[in-house]
């Protein structure tokens, strides 16, 4: 047993935001942190100092059962992530729209980046004050993760290993596409609704063979 790795900064952004926020919690969040680390650990290892010795040797780092599809892809030998420069190659790009078309259809992504285009101004400005600062951030570490982070199990059977970055970019992207004006909302909703329908379709009837084996 051991963490899902992608919360942990997940939860080191939320308490540094609230840090800066709304500093008079702070003290308290980081209490309810290390206390609810502690009795988890306590119970499940014995000690959280014996959790943090076993959590290497659990995570699969670096090239440590690394399927033949990405041999000598890792960012370093004690590293769980890609190297860039294949993390950010065309040939990943296609492997990680698989993996987030399994998950229920990629248009999240392009419909995200349409909906910062056409607001851009407003995008901005809510970034300078504060509105949406959290939610861009936490989308950025998801989409890092997607792209970087190893499934050491394969393109199918560790899709959902990315669960966080499907479920965050599809409420933010519906968060951004209910709050800002947008032209033709219905038909837009509509693509969206079919790209869904047309991957439940392909993966759940007809089937699909994956790209890379």
């Amino acid at each position: 047993m051991t963490s899902y790795v992608a919360f942990i900064p997940l939860g080191l952004l939320l308490l540094l935001y609230f840090a800066v926020r709304k500093p008079r919690q702070i003290i308290i969040l980081t209490l309810s942190f290390l206390g609810a680390f502690f009795l988890i650990t306590k119970a499940f290892y014995g000690s959280p100092e014996q959790y943090l010795s076993s959590l290497p040797a659990c995570m699969n780092l670096g090239e440590k059962n690394m399927p033949a599809l990405w041999a000598g892809k890792s960012a370093a030998p004690d590293s769980p992530f890609f190297a860039s420069s294949f993390a950010l190659s065309w040939v990943h790009a296609k492997e990680a729209a698989f993996m987030y078309d399994c998950a229920g259809g990629v248009a999240f992504i392009p419909l995200l980046g349409w909906l910062l285009i056409r607001n851009s101004r407003t995008a901005v400005k809510e970034l300078v004050r504060g509105y949406t600062l959290l939610g861009f951030l936490i989308v950025g570490w998801f989409l890092f993760y997607l792209l970087f982070m190893v499934p050491k199990l394969g393109l199918v059977r560790d899709c959902d290993l990315f669960f966080g970055t499907y479920i965050t970019i599809a409420f933010f992207t519906g968060h951004l596409f209910d709050k800002w004006p947008i032209l033709n909302r219905s038909k837009t909703l509509a693509c969206v609704m079919g790209n869904t329908w047309l991957s439940f379709y392909l993966f759940s009837v007809a089937g699909i063979r994956p790209i890379g084996g």
